[in-house]
């Protein structure tokens, strides 16, 4: 799911499924605020990756596969979703042990 309220968004998860880890990149076409976050299918937020400023440019967020308590993340189902000054983009993510 994907919303343009400005610029492209292009968002990518690497690997998906992923075991132990993965890197989220993503583009800004100029700088402002991001927030990039974890959720659970149950809507829970699990871990929030970024919550800042960046520039405008490639960007590239990695996720341990941890908790915010720093438990890892049963297998299954997840959600990321990434929010800036130029959209929101919701896609899933699978982890397997």
């Amino acid at each position: 799911d994907v919303v343009k309220t400005g610029g492209v968004l292009a968002v990518k998860a690497s690997p998906n499924p992923l075991n132990p880890e993965t890197t989220i990149d993503f583009a800004l076409s100029r700088p402002g605020s991001v927030k990039l976050e974890i959720f659970d299918v149950q809507g829970r937020l699990v871990k929030t990756l970024a919550d800042e400023t960046m520039t405008g440019g490639n960007h590239a967020v990695r996720w341990d596969g941890r908790t915010v308590s720093g438990l890892k993340a049963a297998s299954g189902v997840y959600y990321y979703v990434l929010n800036t000054h130029e959209g929101r983009v919701v896609n899933t993510l699978v982890v397997l042990k």
